[in-house]
């Protein structure tokens, strides 16, 4: 990738995720290419219906628009993926290292929040492993820095039900350090005194655990449908946080995506 296109590539995914605010889908690196294919991308539409925030008893419904693409010399740009670089190895591995987003949090994203202040949008450093596993199982795993540190590990299957119909489903558990939880579920001095919470201050430790179910389907060759039930759940000190009003959370995400 040439400098003026590696700029322009960062440029769109910082324009792209300030769209996407706080859609926190970006999780594993994925791959956005169909089999066979060594460069491309897609480019679409996200409805997310999902918790105002982490820990949140209240709903609301976005639509996001999508777009990511990686390039052959193993380059990769988007919402979902963030902005990095992939290598390819022997045996189903892939492994790289990427820059994505930590989305934050507003104070007026719920009543609940009153108080707590802003988390502003911060870029976040990681790398990233995913292996084939065989059998239509995959291993994810992903480690991201910048407000506080998350490894991320997960387990997916796949099954081809016929040439335009492929279901899915997959199972991850996310470790988080104090930096993290203090960020998301504590509740410091001096919010404590603007919001009336008692002083909290979670460790590190297991954040959480979540499952999820996808259909995708593919009407025409470059179109594709996908959508996606999670179930969450909240676990060691974060569950016990004020701020959690519901700690079994879920989510729907129906995509719509063109390939190029």
């Amino acid at each position: 990738m040439s400098p003026s296109l590696f700029r322009s590539a960062l440029a769109g995914v910082a324009l792209l995720s300030s769209v996407a605010a706080q859609a926190q889908v970006g999780d594993f690196f994925r791959n956005v290419l169909p089999p066979g294919m060594e460069q491309g991308g897609v480019a679409g539409a996200v409805m997310l219906h999902a918790p105002r925030y982490a820990g949140s008893d209240q709903e609301r419904l976005r639509v996001l628009p999508s777009v990511d693409y990686q390039w052959r010399e193993g380059w990769f740009a988007g919402v979902v993926n963030g902005l990095g670089y992939r290598v390819s190895g022997g045996s189903g591995q892939v492994y790289g290292l990427r820059l994505s987003m930590d989305f934050g949090r507003e104070e007026d994203d719920s009543s609940a929040l009153r108080g707590m202040g802003d988390l502003k949008p911060r870029l976040l450093a990681g790398a990233f492993y995913n292996q084939e596993l065989g059998g239509g199982f995959n291993l994810s795993s992903s480690l991201r820095t910048g407000r506080g540190t998350l490894l991320d590990l997960g387990v997916s299957w796949g099954h081809a039900l016929r040439p335009d119909l492929r279901v899915a489903a997959g199972v991850a558990m996310s470790w988080a350090d104090a930096r993290h939880t203090q960020s998301y579920f504590g509740v410091n001095a001096a919010q404590s005194q603007a919001s009336g919470y008692p002083v909290f201050k979670p460790g590190a430790g297991l954040r959480d655990v979540r499952a999820s179910a996808s259909v995708i389907y593919r009407p025409l060759r470059d179109w594709s449908l996908t959508a996606t039930l999670g179930q969450g759940s909240l676990r060691g000190d974060v569950q016990r946080s004020p701020l959690v009003r519901d700690a079994s959370p879920q989510s729907l995400i129906l995509t719509v995506g063109h390939h190029f």
